[in-house]
């Protein structure tokens, strides 16, 4: 049980941790400085990690769905206009020759599966040093303290 909790504990120093990085990369990219769903989607930012049943750790992290357009930059970042429909071939037909689209603000694939990727190689290293102290201990048996000789 205090593998499960070390684990716990470094899963959860890792979410924090991603939860900053997460906000930093927002700033630095500045999503979520212009208002409306922007601001929504910096403080719709959460982590939670949860202790499972046997050893199971679980980490959820969500924000409001927004976030994954303007990672992917899917959109124009604009309501769409409903007219006729021959007002709407010309519209489509002036906005395609005009409009390149929004451009991706990567604040979220790249630094959390980046993270991810950290978490990964930190946990498989302690999982390998704790299989290498259980093989040791059934390898050469439980240690015993030395035999003292009586006179």
């Amino acid at each position: 049980m205090s593998q499960l909790i070390d684990v716990f504990e470094l899963v959860e120093e890792w979410a924090d941790r991603t939860d900053r990085i997460l906000k930093e990369q927002m700033k630095r990219l500045k999503v979520g400085e212009k208002g409306g769903g922007d601001k929504e989607l910096f403080f719709s930012l959460r982590s939670n990690v949860y202790a499972k049943y046997g050893d199971k750790v679980q980490m959820d992290l969500s924000f409001i769905e927004h976030g994954r357009f303007r990672d992917m930059g899917a959109g124009s970042g604009k309501k769409a206009k409903i007219e006729t429909m021959a007002g709407n071939l010309a519209l489509a037909t002036a906005s395609a020759r005009k409009r390149k689209g929004r451009k991706p603000a990567k604040w979220y694939s790249k630094p959390f599966y980046g993270r991810l990727n950290a978490l990964l190689g930190v946990v498989s290293g302690e999982v390998q040093e704790v299989i290498i102290e259980t093989l040791k201990e059934v390898a050469t048996g439980p240690q015993q303290a030395p035999k003292t000789r009586r006179k």
